[in-house]
């Protein structure tokens, strides 16, 4: 009997040793690194080191919700960094919270003596409403860089101001854009700690696509941001044209940020300041809204959920007449743009903001340059993309040369298995061949993909994207304004790309937004006076608009893509392209059947002719789990006497 239990002891003894001795060998496996705020254990993947979910900065949550992000906590013993942290509130994330604020690493394993790999940061695009740090870095860091990611505050948490928040602040501390705060608090965190993950502190490119982009562009307009990056690059950013709204000031017909705030806070039952209620009583019922609450984002009124604001401190004045002045962070800046930026415009569609009939008035001379005629209604997406992204881009790009410093334009124009009804390269649709990250691509799309990775991999070590076996970039300049255009066949700088279509719409922009000091300025003209008798339906129409609205909801629930198609406006089918319509529509039907939405969760609550007599703004309200959800809008026209979807707004 003793014989046994020895032996059971010592087969026991010898498991737990095992275990012991597999757990330390996993351990020296996994790469660790001090920081200033602890040491963190990441994972080695096929030749890298990568770290995810470190916290940045403190969780803005509580008294921190609006305010500038505050130290994180040190920690004593290792803090496990393998796997990502909270998205940031959004609507469309399975792993949100208001404790977000995390940042991403992959570096090479091994590492050179003096920690000198070019580090390169990435910052996600979404509309400052969605997205986060998750993207796969490692086809750069396995190219020699350091590579981050980073999450920030989206929607309302990153864009709110209340007078009595205000009010509380401390002094010197920032008072908007805790989005733009929060990047600038990552990108100090580098400047602290990058050298322990082998990267170079004094290397640093900032890139991003999209509200990414326009992210960038605000950095480089960003006092803040001063001295904590060396290089930029803005993927379809927005931020050349203007003007923003002001905080506590109404500025060109905008109210201020502080007014939006208030009619939020009126919604969700806040009083304003009153002999009942003190500043910081109303401060306290605001942080104290549950944040599933304020992820919902908001109505017109109150903006929506999202505003960009010149406070004075994060920004100092609108980014155009920043760069304008010379005043931008003076590093090397690459922005650029694709050929079909329209494509965005059935999502976030042009209504009636200008310059759009400055625009209008020069439709006969720009329709030809489009090889459209003036009333084909397709040419309006080209318009789209043109104006508030390739014009806003190329007048950052121009008024570095008042900078004295380098710059660069693309013209991203490669559509995978381009077919002869292509409208050009989407939106966004250049990142997958940024990242090296295409599904079953062919030797022309590798080739594009090197190419492209090439250029911003030299850009973010040298600060110029030429190098060896890439093609030629030429910087732009009033003297050689060259574009790159990443072409379907080619790759090859173009001097005065569509020269004539941009001296028609800046000529455009200057009738609308001149002010003496910028084509780009809004004018502070009054706008048109609203018309005093409104369009009315009759009640035959009405009836019929809404069994047209109730029909396009059954077919997405049923997933009849060709119905959803047939009860569209064929003109906005043809301009955005039936590819793009049906994907839509496929990714609509696909949120419905996922949340199991039934005919009955949905009502129509309101219906609004607008003012051409001919089309109409649906509002709906969705239930779901016997919630409300936020109103929905969706706008409807005739065609032939038929109610036809037209595109879903805010």
């Amino acid at each position: 009997m003793m014989r046994i239990k020895f032996a059971l002891v010592l087969l026991a003894t010898t498991w737990v040793v095992a275990l012991l001795l597999e757990a330390t060998a996993a351990s020296a496996q996994s790469p660790r690194v001090t920081i200033d705020s602890g040491e963190i254990e990441g994972v080695s993947s096929d030749g890298l080191h990568v770290f995810k979910g470190i916290p940045y900065s403190a969780p803005p949550v509580g008294e921190l919700r609006w305010r500038a992000p505050q130290p994180v906590a040190k920690w004593s013993g290792v803090r496990k960094a393998h796997d990502y942290g909270h998205d940031a509130p959004q609507k469309l994330s399975g792993d949100q919270d208001e404790d977000c604020l995390f940042l991403n690493v992959w570096a090479p394993e091994s590492r050179g003596a003096n920690h000198d790999y070019p580090v390169m940061v990435w910052i996600h695009g979404g509309g400052f409403i969605q997205g986060s740090g998750r993207i796969k870095g490692e086809s750069f860091a396995k190219q020699g860089i350091v590579f981050v990611s980073i999450n920030y505050r989206l929607g309302r948490f990153g864009a709110f101001a209340h007078p009595a928040l205000l009010k509380g602040l401390p002094k010197d501390e920032p008072p908007a854009n805790f989005w733009l705060q929060d990047q600038v608090a990552a990108l100090k965190w580098i400047q602290r700690n990058i050298a322990q993950f082998g990267g170079d502190p004094n290397r640093v490119t900032i890139f991003g696509v999209s509200a990414g982009g326009t992210a960038v562009n605000m950095l480089m307009a960003s006092p803040l941001a001063n001295g904590l990056f060396h290089r930029a690059i803005a993927q379809s950013g927005i931020g050349g044209y203007g003007p923003y709204r002001r905080l506590t000031d109404a500025h060109r017909g905008r109210e201020p940020l502080t007014v939006l705030g208030e009619k939020y806070a009126k919604s969700q039952g806040i009083a304003q300041q009153s002999e009942s209620r003190s500043d910081s009583a109303t401060a306290a019922a605001l942080r104290a809204l549950p944040w599933k609450t304020v992820a919902q984002g908001g109505s017109e009124d109150d903006g929506g959920g999202f505003e960009i604001a010149v406070d004075g401190v994060t920004l100092t004045d609108d980014p155009q007449l920043v760069f304008e002045r010379g005043q931008q962070n003076r590093v090397p800046f690459i922005g650029g743009c694709n050929s079909f930026e329209g494509n965005l415009s059935l999502a976030l569609p042009w209504t009636d903001q200008p310059p759009k009939a400055e625009v209008t008035k020069r439709l006969d001379k720009l329709a030809p340059l489009y090889g459209l005629k003036a009333e084909d209604k397709a040419i309006w997406a080209d318009l789209y993309g043109d104006v508030f992204f390739r014009a806003s881009t190329l007048h950052l790009v121009r008024s570095m040369e008042q900078a004295q410093t380098q710059a660069w334009t693309y013209y991203f124009d490669y559509v995978r298995g381009r077919g002869r009804n292509s409208r050009g390269a989407g939106h966004g649709s250049e990142v997958t061949f940024v990242f090296d990250n295409l599904i079953l691509p062919g030797e022309a799309d590798r080739a594009m993909s090197r190419t492209m990775q090439g250029h911003w991999i030299q850009f973010a070590k040298t600060g110029n994207p030429n190098g060896p076996g890439l093609p030629e970039w030429p910087s732009y300049s009033a003297a050689n304004p060259t574009t790159l255009v990443y072409g379907q066949d080619s790759i090859k700088p173009t001097r005065d790309l569509h020269k004539a279509r941009f001296d028609l719409l800046f000529e455009a922009m200057n009738a609308t937004w001149a002010n003496g000091s910028s084509g780009l300025t809004v004018s502070s003209s009054p706008q048109p006076a609203a018309s005093s008798t409104m369009p009315k339906l009759t009640v035959e129409s009405e009836q019929a608009l809404r069994e047209r609205v109730g029909a396009l909801f059954d077919a997405l629930i049923a997933g009849d893509i060709a119905k959803c198609l047939a009860l569209s406006d064929p003109v906005v089918v043809e301009m955005k392209g039936q590819a793009v319509a049906e994907k839509f529509f496929k990714s609509v039907s696909g949120l419905v059947k996922f949340a199991k939405v039934k005919a009955g969760d949905r009502v129509i609550k309101s219906i609004k002719p607008l003012d051409d007599g001919k089309s109409a703004r649906v509002e709906m309200e969705l239930t779901l789990n016997g919630k409300k959800q936020p109103p929905g809008f969706e706008v409807w026209g005739l065609v032939d006497g038929k109610w036809c979807y037209r595109e879903t707004t805010k």
